[in-house]
């Protein structure tokens, strides 16, 4: 329920403020170089801060006839307002504090930074125009509060903010890794601009304070206590009477000084309302600290970004709507999603259509929205685990609904749940709506959910036909309602090596891009053979050449496999670019282990060959010595620039029968060592080899006091893509 609170709030406050935050992020944007600029061209002189204001009055010399005022600026440039029958010395301009002389003219403020101020206080509305702007920094406030519950919500605990954010598409990743570095700056410029709003209709008052006598004064000589950095302005007296005084603002109050004597006559300390309006000022405009301005023009940036990202994330939820040609009522089979933005819909419409196509009546809901089913004899969820085990957006309520609505007649139920094992809590949600449904007698259910991780098509497909051949059915899913989107592309085989024996057929296929492609080592390549509907993923490796690299296994009755080991030299065939950032050679690892079996040596054929900064360590297992000649080219070129430093090979068929495992084992001290340095480690292969792997992994942090195999996923040390 919370959730929900944050996820509306957030979003309705987003698009009822766009329109006045994108004019204010814009000007904003632009108004952020003007301290940069300030920088850039200021006056100020090296090491004058330091020289008291005495020091200043006494180099003014006698070339002013009559001086008004000395103001420094945000920048610390020093400007003067004085008559003098000297044209060099009369008017206002920038003075040199050290000779007294007379630096440059001051320059009027450029158009675009007057035309954008004047855009970003008012809109050109005057006093209306302020009080829109003053309310738009309010609901940016409110957006960034709300957007902090989303934050801590999601990644499950305000102690977890940064850890690992789990990449379900792009504009989702990248609103939320963003967000985490740019909330802070934000939430100032909203409180800031909040503040100074108040202030600017006077619901804040920030007047002087009312002068003091008597007991604050202080005796001596005031500006040899007080250096150029402490001064705001210095108001000369009018005339040579004694109780004409001179004004000198500070940072903190005003001092009326006595022109002869030095003394402080009478003072008055700014209240600390005042002190933050001029705080907030400098916070909310960079001015005088060109660093904070840079960040104020990032965190603009940022803004922009978040309103492009916050669009497109609400566009996919909205069109994952559901269309049905049953109602609840009609429907014999009734399929209910969980999904936190709409990503996990699509498997839910893919099963609709392919039980439709079977001349079933069928019903696509969301889990929130379950209800007595007249004609129900199947009940199928599919649900996703929001954070920290928590539910997804649209099956907050589905639980407490369950439990108090009746059921009329016995059904059968099946749950899938979709989740990520860098998560402690892995598809936690699809198991307690697994245990609520079984709480049920007229509802029977298999003893254990399917979980799948990382949203796996090819585990969704198997559980598929599975349930299909239990059901008495034969379901053919569309592959079009299954299948994300990839970068669709024409691929060319300009290398092709294969090794033969009694047990196996491998090959690699080497193959260029007709177009240059954004592609990463651990990417997926998405292959459909002609004539067959169903996608296959291979983990590529991309050379320096910017050839991708796949090695595959030919099955006797692989249709895929087949296909690829069928095509010659200069063949052309189209594929499809899947990212898949969890499995990208990290940049800040110390050192990279990669670990390996059979084709799964495919993204580190790429990674060995990039020359990076981690020290890479190859682990990989095969069957013979003949399995290895594939590979041996890549391996020894790795080596010859010395961007693979060490590898290891186990062979499963050979006299000395070795697992990769068997590898980590024998080297379990350096193993250790590498893990206690924050490095890596990469696993790519087979399902068996992972858990293996895994099991001596489990063994060798045990022996060395190291973190759990859990706690090393979630922070992103072990990754792995396995099959």
């Amino acid at each position: 329920m919370l959730k929900n609170l944050w996820r509306y709030s957030h979003f309705i406050l987003a698009v009822s403020s766009s329109l006045f935050l994108l004019l204010a992020t814009l000007s904003g944007l632009i108004l952020a170089f003007g301290p940069i600029n300030a920088e850039i061209n200021t006056y100020q002189l090296a090491g004058s801060q330091d020289i008291t204001i005495q020091t200043l009055i006494n180099n003014l010399g006698n070339d002013y006839d009559e001086i008004l005022e000395i103001n420094r600026d945000a920048s610390g440039a020093v400007q003067i307002s004085a008559f003098s029958s000297n044209p060099a010395f009369d008017g206002d301009f920038y003075l040199d504090p050290v000779t007294g002389k007379k630096i440059a003219e001051i320059q009027d403020k450029h158009p675009v930074f007057t035309f954008t101020t004047n855009l970003h206080r008012s809109l050109f509305l005057k006093t209306p125009g302020r009080i829109f702007v003053g309310i738009a920094s309010f609901l940016l406030l409110l957006i960034v509060i709300s957007g902090l519950g989303l934050l801590i919500k999601r990644q499950g605990g305000f102690s977890r903010v940064f850890s690992r954010v789990i990449k379900e598409n792009r504009e989702q990743y990248y609103h939320v890794t963003l967000g985490r570095w740019a909330i802070v700056p934000i939430l100032i410029i909203a409180i800031t601009g909040c503040y100074l709003s108040l202030v600017r209709f006077e619901i804040i008052a920030t007047t002087k304070g009312e002068w003091e006598n008597g007991q604050t004064t202080e005796h001596g000589d005031a500006f040899e206590r007080y250096q150029l950095k402490d001064l705001r302005s210095l108001e000369f007296p009018f005339t040579k009477e004694p109780e004409d005084y001179y004004t000198l603002s500070l940072k903190d109050r005003e001092l009326k000084v006595h022109q002869y004597t030095g003394d402080v006559v009478q003072q008055r300390r700014y209240p600390f309302s005042l002190m933050v309006a001029m705080l907030s000022f400098d916070l909310h405009t960079g001015a005088g600290n060109w660093w904070w301005a840079a960040v104020l023009a990032g965190s603009c940036l940022s803004m922009l970004y978040f309103m492009y990202s916050g669009a497109l994330i609400s566009i996919a939820r909205l069109k994952s709507k559901t269309k049905n040609k049953f109602s609840p009522q009609e429907a014999e089979y009734v399929i209910l999603v969980g999904s936190e933005n709409g990503s996990t819909k699509h498997f839910g419409h893919a099963l609709q259509h392919a039980l439709i196509d079977q001349k079933k009546k069928v019903y696509l809901d969301d889990l929130n929205n379950f209800q007595s089913y007249k004609q129900i004899n199947h009940l199928i969820v599919l649900t996703s685990t929001y954070g920290d085990g928590e539910a997804p957006a649209n099956a907050s309520k589905f639980i407490e609904t369950f439990h108090r609505t009746p059921i009329h007649r016995p059904f059968q139920s099946t749950v899938v749940g979709f989740g990520s094992r860098s998560y402690s809590k892995f598809c936690q949600y699809a198991m307690d709506v697994h245990d609520a449904i079984s709480d049920n007698n007229l509802v029977s259910l298999p003893s254990t959910p399917t979980l799948i991780n990382d949203k796996n098509l090819g585990a969704f497909q198997d559980w598929a036909r599975s349930w299909s051949v239990a059901q008495g059915l034969s379901l053919n899913l569309p592959t079009d309602k299954l299948q994300s989107s990839g970068k669709a592309l024409k691929l060319t085989i300009v290398a092709k090596k294969s090794t033969q024996n009694e047990e196996e057929e491998t090959f690699t296929l080497e193959l260029s891009p007709k177009k240059r492609l954004r592609v990463h080592s651990g990417d997926l390549l998405s292959i459909t053979p002609p004539g067959d509907a169903v996608e296959r993923l291979y983990s590529v490796g991309v050379l320096p050449n910017g050839n991708m690299i796949i090695s595959v296994k030919r099955h006797n009755h692989g249709i895929c496999s087949n296909y690829l080991n069928q095509l010659v030299l200069g063949e052309t065939f189209t594929a499809a670019v899947k990212n898949n950032t969890h499995f990208h050679l990290p940049n800040k690892a110390t050192a990279l282990v990669m670990i390996g079996n059979g084709t799964g040596i495919g993204p580190f054929l790429g990674m060995i060959n990039t020359k990076t900064t981690p020290k890479k360590h190859l682990y990989w297992g095969g069957r013979t010595t003949q399995s290895f000649v594939l590979y041996e080219d890549f391996i020894s070129r790795a080596q010859k620039q010395q961007s693979l430093q060490n590898i290891r090979i186990a062979l499963s068929q050979e006299s000395k029968k070795q697992y990769v495992q068997d590898l980590l084992l024998e080297d379990q001290e350096k193993v250790a060592r590498l893990i206690k340095k924050n490095s890596t480690l990469m696993i790519c292969g087979s399902l068996a080899m992972k858990k293996g792997v895994l099991e001596v992994l489990a063994t060798i942090c045990s022996n060395h006091g190291l973190p759990s195999i859990q706690e090393l996923e979630q922070d992103g040390f072990i990754r792995s893509d396995c099959y």
